[in-house]
């Protein structure tokens, strides 16, 4: 098990969609809490919505993490587009329970 970060930490700082603070948390600012803390790993919950980002918003995010070494967790964000759709599936022990082997 590694340490990271997730938006949730700061949960207050970044806020939610049904509340944001007058000056949120952003995602770079995120960034510079685990260089602060020399942690490599950073969880973006649903508090801070990347795929509602715009793609210059989600490319400056990305590069930025990949340039300070937190990208590796976001493999599947890519610089280039790979198709016209990409389908990951949740593999825990929860998604199993719920049923997504019958999806796959």
């Amino acid at each position: 098990m590694r340490l990271g970060l997730s938006s949730y930490t700061y949960g207050w700082a970044v806020g939610s969609p049904a509340h944001r603070p007058a000056r949120p948390l952003d995602e770079l600012g995120l960034l510079d809490r685990c260089q602060e803390h020399g942690l490599k790993l950073l969880q973006i919950g649903d508090n801070l919505p990347l795929h509602t980002f715009e793609a210059g918003r989600l490319a400056r995010f990305f590069d930025r993490a990949r340039v300070e070494g937190v990208a590796g967790f976001y493999h599947f964000f890519h610089s280039e587009p790979l198709g016209r759709y990409r389908v990951l599936w949740s593999d825990n022990i929860t998604d199993r329970m719920l049923g997504n082997v019958d999806l796959m």
